[in-house]
């Protein structure tokens, strides 16, 4: 996370799911929260069988931070509440969200069901 991005985004405000990003702050949001700027984000329903959803809007909750890892470096992870196409809303963390942006996905996850490590 770098301090200038983190000043130039609302982060109360509802970001847009959809590809791209169309203005500075959308991209400056997606860049902070790790997400990707080129494309739809998409989210995964627990069934492995199912298509992904489009996300419509996101946006930040929660977030915290603590000192993790060998030399105490401070980490951020965040809480989003995602609003989708087919009108659920879930509640689900940043770096999962993540995750599921990943064309491997799904094998990741299968691979991880299996016992079998996940590709990067």
């Amino acid at each position: 996370m770098n301090s200038t991005t983190e000043e130039t985004i609302d982060r109360s405000r509802a970001y847009h799911g959809a590809m791209p990003a169309d203005d500075d702050e959308e991209k400056a949001a997606r860049r902070f929260y790790g997400l990707p700027v080129t494309k739809q984000l998409v989210y995964y329903p627990y069934k492995a069988d199912t298509k992904p959803i489009n996300v419509d809007s996101y946006h930040e909750v929660q977030s915290y931070s603590g000192n993790y890892g060998p030399k105490g470096k401070l980490i951020y992870w965040y809480i989003f509440e995602v609003s989708l196409v087919n009108g659920n809303t879930i509640r689900i963390n940043d770096s999962f969200l993540n995750e599921m942006q990943k064309p491997s996905f799904l094998a990741d996850m299968q691979n991880e069901a299996n016992g079998e490590e996940a590709a990067d």
